[in-house]
């Protein structure tokens, strides 16, 4: 939840996403998303659910699955 709190009130993903609507939401290049997508699942925060041609569908996970980094 942390990492959410960071990012702007209305970018609230309660259904799966891809980095390019992640891009959209916060007027950032599509590198940027993807930067912010990959950090977001290598902390636990978001997980892969699936694929749409050659863009990767995120969800975000919930607080209690997330990783605890030590």
């Amino acid at each position: 939840t942390d990492l959410w709190s960071l990012l702007p009130d209305g970018l609230v993903m309660e259904r799966p996403f891809t980095t390019r609507d992640l891009a959209e939401a916060l007027r950032l290049h599509l590198a940027t998303s993807q930067r912010i997508a990959y950090c977001l699942r290598h902390a636990g925060a978001v997980r892969v659910v699936g694929k749409t041609g050659n863009r990767v569908i995120y969800a975000r996970t919930d607080p209690s699955e997330a990783r605890h980094l030590a």
